[in-house]
């Protein structure tokens, strides 16, 4: 199991005190963005042993109302061009959309060591590592 996001989001306080809990959620009530993405990189899920790769993973509750107007919203496209507008200012920084099996299969991939990830194998199921 693949962890997502957690922690405490000061900048959303309930009653302009508390902190509510980013748990990288993205339905009506919280919207996809610039800031909340960077909370997201900055929690470091990572496999033990190798932090040089993060894993951001998202979720919805889909059957609830107004979540898929926002998934197919313009506010959900200007989020994808900032994250891609962002990380272009970064040097060697590089993020990729995965499936869940994808991701799995990168973990795995993670966990052997390798240094850069090799999708023919995520996409098939290999567990087999790309060593360079």
């Amino acid at each position: 199991m693949v962890q997502g996001a957690i922690g405490l989001d000061w900048h959303a306080r309930r009653m302009g005190l508390l902190p509510r809990t980013e748990n990288s959620d993205i339905h009506t009530e919280f919207v996809p963005n610039w800031n909340r993405f960077k909370r997201w990189i900055s929690t470091g899920v990572h496999v033990e042993g190798n932090p040089n790769w993060a894993f951001v993973k998202l979720h919805t509750h889909g059957c609830k109302p107004g979540n898929i107007d926002l998934w197919l919203s313009s506010q959900t496209r200007e989020f994808h061009q900032a994250v891609a507008d962002g990380l272009a200012q970064i040097p060697n920084l590089k993020y990729y959309y995965v499936t869940a099996w994808e991701m799995a299969q990168l973990v795995h991939q993670a966990e052997n060591g390798a240094v850069k990830p090799d999708f023919e194998s995520a996409a098939s199921g290999s567990n087999t590592a790309l060593v360079s």
